[in-house]
């Protein structure tokens, strides 16, 4: 067979050069037809392959904040919940059913005018800052049977709660912090489970981006501030979704053909911060905690709360996330400390069955309940932080 001149071959190179330009620029031309047809924000640059993971851009609950990753939305009217401002969660939904106040916006509810000084617009000043995690924040409960609204019945006290599912001990300072000036409390609780130890090595948390502390000559430096958006590491994703995901025109087309979920990906990635440093920062920020306790003449209490699984044993992350060495730490520091694990020990040792109703039972649960705190845990957890509020 004779081979082709090299004209031919040139012309041949050319011609697929030209197939292939005119492909790229169908595909800008669908693509921009696309974005400007229906989405409500067309030149977002995100990966549209992994939005299920991005929980800070899908999460109703929760809004972006630069300083701490996210926070709890804003005047949110849930199932079980409302949100004041900025994103605390209030104590009575009877605040939150006057409708001369309130109008539905597009994320719930929305405020029209505060209702008075003391109102849910308004950080009331002179009582209780809380802040940590989802057992903080009374997640699967309702508003009044949070500890931190139960500890305002108790004490008469006003308690704002500045808490979000997820948190770390260093999103939990870090948000105390950023409320301290507006809520200017006679107490501070910064409240934790064991894992919000682990929580303290993680960039990106189930999809969430956070910032994190590493420790640099015995000091704490923060990283991930501003918090960035998230962008997901091409192993998680794949090269091809990393590479291609951008393109909502892709995204659309596996949805026309009824295959978006072969082309989304749903699992939650984690990333961590090297090298871990959870326990480490976790006792730096037990100094920061007092030292900014002392500059607001606030006292400083830890209340460690626990899943009912760290507490019998079948969870040992109580020891392995070093919480015997945090307490110890924040000790030293004149913190507070009001660690849950002796009352609910010896409940469980005592009555076992009065023990599982501290949390709440899920659909899998057979045997003990593994939810957050019930309200009886919460009333349980209000107690213990109210004996030391004088």
């Amino acid at each position: 067979m004779t081979a082709k001149p090299p004209f031919h071959r040139r012309r041949g190179a050319q011609n697929g050069l030209l197939v292939l330009l005119a492909l790229c620029v169908g595909m800008a031309i669908i693509e921009t037809a696309l974005r400007l047809t229906t989405l409500e924000h067309p030149w977002d640059r995100r990966n549209f392959a992994v939005d299920p993971v991005n929980q800070s851009l899908t999460n109703m609950m929760i809004d972006y904040d630069p300083t701490l990753g996210y926070v709890a939305t804003p005047y949110l009217r849930g199932p079980k919940h409302y949100t004041g401002a900025p994103g605390t969660r209030l104590n009575s939904t009877a605040q939150l059913l006057n409708a001369d106040f309130y109008s539905h916006g597009e994320r719930g509810i929305r405020l029209n005018k505060a209702p008075d000084a003391g109102g849910i617009d308004a950080i009331r000043q002179g009582g209780v800052l809380a802040v940590g995690d989802s057992f903080v924040y009374g997640s699967e409960v309702h508003d009044a049977d949070a500890w931190p609204a139960v500890l305002e019945e108790m004490t008469g006290l006003p308690v704002i709660n500045g808490s979000a599912g997820g948190y770390g001990f260093d999103q939990a300072y870090l948000r105390m912090a950023q409320l301290i000036d507006q809520a200017k409390p006679k107490y501070l609780v910064l409240g934790c489970i064991p894992n919000c130890t682990q929580r303290n090595e993680l960039a990106v948390n189930s999809g969430l981006v956070k910032p994190y502390f590493t420790v640099k000559d015995g000091a704490l430096e923060l990283g991930n501030f501003p918090v960035p958006p998230y962008k997901p590491q091409r192993k998680h994703v794949g090269v091809f979704r990393y590479v291609f995901g951008n393109l909502y025109s892709l995204y659309w087309i596996f949805d026309r053909l009824h295959l978006r979920s072969a082309w989304l990906v749903y699992e939650y990635e984690n990333q961590y911060v090297l090298p871990p440093q959870g326990a480490e920062v976790s006792c730096l920020l037990m100094k920061s905690f007092a030292d900014l306790a002392r500059q607001s003449e606030a006292k400083p209490i830890l209340l460690m709360e626990y899943s009912g699984w760290q507490i019998n044993g079948s969870d040992p992350s109580r020891e392995t996330m070093k919480v015997p060495a945090v307490i110890q730490c924040a000790k030293s520091q004149g913190v507070t400390v009001v660690d849950s694990y002796p009352y609910l020990r010896e409940l469980y040792q005592r009555s076992p069955a009065e023990f599982w109703e501290s949390w709440m039972k899920q659909p899998h649960d057979t045997t003990g309940h593994s939810g957050h705190m019930s309200a009886q845990g919460n009333r349980a957890m209000a107690a213990l932080v109210a004996a030391e509020i004088h």
